[in-house]
């Protein structure tokens, strides 16, 4: 019978974990199957135009592999990633370094299915869709589709992993709902990151960078073992960046006006730090204890919106053609608002600030606003109460295993705090139509204890499971609108929620024979909400709501049903069918009537999915396709509606959804030299039921290619190793907003990274020259507004080309 993998908890080296994707270097290889690249090339052309996969190599003609094996921890075990009957994206730390992934956003490039969005509110805030599911929701109440979890804790918020993403030992992408294992809210899947752990022996790396516009990246990990049962671990990393962005408030310049006293000014600077402190305690070959202290500080700005205008130039009262082409035209298309230095201001102390508002019957000049520069990283957004941000995060993390035979037991303790005080504007205008500041605080806890079979069980493999977690969370908000066309107000919104979650879980996994293994997993969970909302307002405007309370309550259970196949040790195929759900919550948008914070529903998600997975060509092409199927009910969506004559964003269930697709990924040492991994996601999303029938789903390409090409001299030159590498991502047309609109989407467009480098002498050192977005491709991240006569359009670009320098010291 098939053994399961073994959970023996082991102290680890760093070069007993698995260094990559691909082995970086490896003994020549005497004898392949396919001697030459031009019928390996047409073989592997064959095989992925068939779907079928290519014959394996006679054992006596096989050489060593080129491909490192992956291990990865995807089901609370360590396992081969092609022994995982899930479709998963892999990335070890080199992996990662050599990529250029420094934020949790940067993922969405190299995964195939991910896309990744930059918050309207807070751009370090990444919100993930996967397979198209994902939120379009930034408060920071809302749970994502994908959780992320932090060393094997739950992390409900996207706000609190913005600084861990340094010294990993390795990325897990898993796709698909991950109900039984990984609980509530995993409809579109999980995104695991597992930090480098200590290791016996003192080892570390230190790498600099530096960019244009003054970028300085700067990471290390070091450990230092202090006794054969104890050992620690030292990382941190710094990024400062000069903003990309430039505003520039020339044209709209009073002398009489301070506020306007710096019209050209650089923004979108980055400034973030973090450390983490890792201890490793093996008391007996049974018992290990891994704590981990994580802490990071963010003092970057925030970006603007480029302004778009929605209405016409001549006649106020309609749409221009933005609207109805999606095309940005601010020669035509406009805004208007109340120009306050023509007018006597009112003076007021709001919420702890020094602000004013208009006389509603003398507002001065009603001003027409537009930005008829092209020049898409140049913006006439005004923050009135700055774009600073200031935020602090603490994570602690404790896992203790014990294995006394027969069994292992593992106990995941946690706790991480969130602070932040940021300014924001969701639209592009010089004047106080919208905008202000918002301070969070966010703490979290959760508790999970496991145990599990070990490999004297033979044919079966059994993992049961408690969990529990409470969050409490703080918003407030200050929303100035004192320069509105339609009024002068400002607002003071905020609300408290706390979260408990107590859940049982369990997953068995049976062989029948060496060849066949049934899966079955279930998963209980239960969660209660409290939500306080509380409002105030100074101006004339319609009236917010004072006051709301009110708890939800959601009982669900998720399962998983599968069958694997394992014909040899390189082929796996399988088949799931499983469910995952997101809990009821509340909208957190601003309410000026209390049906706006009603309470919303869970929605729930059934997945149906069959994969293969093969290692062919002697061990050199990995080859992984699956094809899915997604039933997604009353799923839920922030959506743009009028109400009492404003446009708000209320998050509700938006109806059913249906997502068909498939995925293939392929990574092959076609040389020792040369290496290529590719991945395509190809899917459908479309919403089937609900007041967007016929819609496509956000942020869901139906095509999203991922990949890279690797060469590294077969032969070093004067002791020189060189090498260059270039890493490409495709989005095809997407829909930013429900209901879609052609003034919310984006064109396909490619992103085109390349990296050449060599290794010195001194094989510790390695130098190499970068460039990020190599065609300097401009392309949208973000579209808030189309269509509304309440407010412009915003639109958030991506960054423009960057080039610079690198050094790697590793020991």
């Amino acid at each position: 019978m098939r053994t399961p993998p073994e959970n023996q908890p082991t102290l680890h080296s760093q070069s007993e974990q698995s260094p990559g994707l691909f082995l970086k270097s490896h003994p020549p290889c005497p004898s392949l199957a396919f001697p030459s690249i031009r019928i390996r090339t047409a073989a592997i052309a064959l095989m992925c135009l068939t779907g079928l996969p290519a014959p394996v190599a006679a054992q006596d003609q096989a050489a060593d592999p080129l491909l490192e094996e992956v291990i990865v921890t995807a089901q609370y075990r360590e396992e081969r990633l092609q022994d995982v009957p899930i479709s998963i994206s892999a990335f070890d730390g080199d992996s990662l370094r050599e990529l250029r992934v420094s934020t949790p956003a940067d993922l969405a490039r190299i995964t195939p299915g991910l896309f990744m969005n930059r918050s309207s509110v807070n751009q370090s805030d990444p919100e993930f869709t996967l397979r198209g599911i994902g939120t379009n929701d930034s408060s920071p109440n809302q749970n994502p589709a994908a959780p992320l979890y932090v060393d094997g804790v739950s992390v409900p918020f996207n706000a609190m992993v913005g600084h861990v993403l340094f010294d990993q030992e390795r990325v897990e992408v898993l796709k698909g709902p991950q109900g039984t294992l990984y609980g509530r809210n995993s409809t579109a899947g999980a995104v695991n990151f597992i930090s480098t752990r200590p290791g016996p022996e003192r080892e570390g790396y230190f790498t600099a960078s530096y960019g244009e516009r003054d970028r300085i990246d700067l990471e290390g990990g070091i450990t230092i073992p202090i006794s054969d049962r104890f050992s620690m671990r030292f990382a941190g990393v710094v990024a400062q960046e000069d903003g990309w962005q430039t505003i520039d408030l020339t044209d709209y310049v009073l002398d009489t006006d301070p506020s306007f006293a710096d019209p050209v000014r650089r923004n979108g600077d980055v400034d973030r730090k973090a450390i983490r402190i890792s201890a490793l305690f093996t008391p007996s070959d049974s018992v290990e204890n891994l704590f981990i202290l994580d802490a990071g500080r963010d003092d970057s700005q925030v970006y603007a919106f480029k302004h778009a205008g929605n209405l016409s130039r001549d006649n106020p009262a309609e749409f221009c053609s933005f609207v109805f082409t999606g095309i940005r035209n601010d020669n035509d298309c406009v805004s208007f608002a109340y120009d306050s230095r023509t007018a006597p201001r009112i003076p007021v102390n709001f919420a702890g600030r020094d602000l004013f508002i208009q006389d509603p019957g003398n507002r001065g000049d009603l001003v027409t606003v537009s930005d008829p520069n092209p020049d898409p990283r140049t913006t006439i957004k005004n923050f009135h109460m700055g774009s600073q941000v200031d935020s602090e995060a603490l994570g602690l993390t404790n896992t203790l295993n014990w294995s006394p035979g027969r069994f292992h037991v593992t106990s995941v303790t946690g706790y991480r705090t969130f602070d932040r005080v940021s300014g924001f504007g969701q639209q592009g205008g010089p004047f106080i139509t919208i905008g202000g500041e918002f301070d969070q605080e966010m703490d979290v806890f959760t508790q999970e204890l496991r145990i599990a079979s070990d490999s004297s069980w033979d044919d079966l493999y059994w993992v049961a499971g408690l969990f529990y977690s409470n969050e409490d969370i703080e918003n407030y908000n200050i929303q100035n609108l004192a320069e509105h066309k339609f009024f002068s107000a400002i607002f003071n919104d905020g609300f408290t929620q706390k979260t408990d979650v107590i859940a049982a879980f369990g997953q068995v996994e049976w062989s029948l024979n060496d060849q066949v293994q049934l899966v079955g997993g279930l998963r209980f969970t239960s969660e209660d909400r409290s939500f306080h909302f509380t409002g105030q307002m100074v101006g004339a405007a319609p009236q917010i709501v004072p006051e709301y309370r009110e708890k939800v309550s959601s009982d669900e259970a998720t399962w998983r049903l599968g069958v694997n196949f394992r014909p040899n040790d390189n082929w796996l195929w399988y088949g799931n069918i499983s469910t995952g759900f997101r809990g009821k919550g509340f909208p957190a948008s601003i309410a000026f009537s209390v049906p706006q914070l009603q309470p919303f529903n869970e929605e729930t998600l059934t997945a149906y999915e069959a994969g293969f997975k093969s290692v062919l060509l002697d061990g050199d092409l990995q080859f992984n396709t699956a094809v899915y199927y997604y039933d997604f009910e009353d799923f839920q969506a922030q959506t743009a509606v009028e109400r009492e004559g404003l446009r708000l964003i209320v998050l509700a269930n938006a109806g059913q959804a249906r997502v068909i697709g498939t995925e293939v990924d392929v990574r092959w040492f076609a040389t020792e030299s040369l290496s290529f991994n590719a991945g395509v996601n190809w899917m459908d999303a479309e919403i089937r039921s609900g007041d967007y029938e016929g819609d496509n789903m956000i942020r869901s390409p139906d095509v999203m290619a991922r990949g890279s090409v690797r060469f590294d001299a077969p032969q070093s030159i004067g002791g020189y190793e060189p090498f260059a590498q270039l890493d490409f991502s495709y989005n095809s047309k997407m829909d930013f907003i429900l209901a879609n609109q052609i003034g919310a989407t984006e064109g396909s467009y490619w992103l085109l990274n390349a990296r050449v480098g060599m290794r010195l002498p001194n094989p510790d050192w390695e130098v190499s020259l970068w460039i990020e977005n190599l065609t300097d491709e401009v392309y949208k991240s973000e579209v808030f507004g189309p269509g509304s006569d309440f407010l412009p359009a915003g639109i958030l670009y991506g960054p423009p080309r960057q080039f610079g320098a690198t050094v790697t010291y590793t020991f």
